[in-house]
Formats: C-alpha cells, sequence, structure tokens
C-alpha cells in the first residue's frame, strides 16, 4: 500500500471568489488568482485535491484587498 502525501495550504489561504475556490499564487511579484479543488480541512490547513502542485507558492492570507494582479513582496521568516 503506497501513502499518498497530502498537499495543504493554511485555511486562511483559500477565498470564495464568484462561488469557486480560489487561491493566490505568487507569480513575478503579482497575486495570480488560481481556482483549487479543496478536500478535507485537517487542523488549520485545507488538503487541495487540484489546481496548485507541491512547491507552488501562495499567499497565505486571502483577503478581499488581493485581487487576480496585486503586486505584492516576499517576506523571509
Amino acid at each position: 500500500m503506497t501513502v499518498k502525501p497530502l498537499l495543504t495550504v493554511p485555511a486562511a489561504a483559500v477565498a470564495a471568489r464568484d462561488g469557486r475556490a480560489v487561491v493566490f499564487q505568487v507569480k513575478e511579484n503579482r497575486a495570480v488568482e488560481v481556482p483549487v479543488t479543496t478536500g478535507r480541512r485537517i487542523g488549520n490547513a485545507i488538503e487541495i485535491t487540484g489546481g496548485l502542485k507541491e512547491g507552488d507558492r501562495v499567499i497565505s492570507k486571502a483577503d478581499d484587498r488581493i485581487k487576480n494582479g496585486t503586486k505584492v513582496s516576499l517576506s523571509q521568516k
């Protein structure tokens, strides 16, 4: 039996836009709206079953100020 790794994002990263679940991926210092398919909630995270791949960088908290094309800067933690 093989165990498939889960791809999760913080629950706050998933936003509802036009009746669908989206996250905002960071590409060339801009927010890019990406429709995603979500699975189950695991604590403070949500499983992503479609739309993203491992290694994609997303904005961890999507709020109403973030729109497709919004300029963003990355902070290092």
